[in-house]
């Protein structure tokens, strides 16, 4: 475990595993739900289930009221999900997060969002999945390189296996790119490999 985090701390400059603590602020909006370190994390299910984009993309979307800052949303946020997509294209949000966007590996037009958060990032060292966290994000730099803060669409999507908890997003008010019509995501990616 030890040479693993060693590995994350030098190609990702990993603050939160490398002995300091991780004070960062990156993201505001149901924070603590994105990153496992709410007061319900430990209601969230580690062993992923198996199931597809097609049958995410097709889950009741809760009210908006629902979506509390604090509060993690029985079901689908208690849930980790592994499933296979496409790698469409990804962007480096301002909260540092990778934000991914990916497909039903049948067809491109269904898309979903997967997020990767920064081991950097307030809280993140908290995370009952700060490892893998950080394992998922150096293993995506690795295979399919560095997100920049500019939307790239990747000239050949990928097939890939991503592992990540099920979360709902709130709606934006400028769509964001590969945004699934319930606003659902796996969010934060907790394994990947391509395929």
């Amino acid at each position: 475990m030890k040479t693993i985090i060693t590995i994350v701390c030098v190609l990702m400059s990993a603050v939160a595993l490398c002995g300091q603590p991780c004070v960062t602020k990156c993201g505001v909006e149901r924070w603590a739900i994105k990153t496992v370190t709410d007061a319900g994390a430990a209601t969230v299910k580690v062993k992923p289930v198996y199931r597809t984009v097609r049958w995410l993309r097709t889950r009741v979307e809760p009210t908006e009221a629902e979506k509390s800052d604090s509060i993690r949303i029985v079901g689908i946020e208690t849930m980790t999900f592994r499933i296979k997509a496409l790698v469409i294209g990804h962007v480096r949000e301002t909260d540092k997060d990778f934000h991914i966007v990916i497909s039903e590996p049948t067809n491109s037009a269904n898309t979903m969002i997967v997020e990767f958060p920064s081991a950097d990032c307030a809280g993140v060292c908290n995370s009952i999945f700060t490892v893998q966290m950080a394992t998922a994000r150096a293993d995506y730099i690795a295979a399919m390189g560095q997100p920049t803060t500019r939307y790239k669409v990747l000239p050949v999507p990928v097939l890939v296996e991503i592992i990540g908890v099920g979360f709902w997003d709130k709606k934006h008010s400028n769509p964001q790119h590969g945004v699934a019509p319930n606003n659902i995501e796996l969010h934060p990616v907790v394994g990947f490999r391509v395929l």
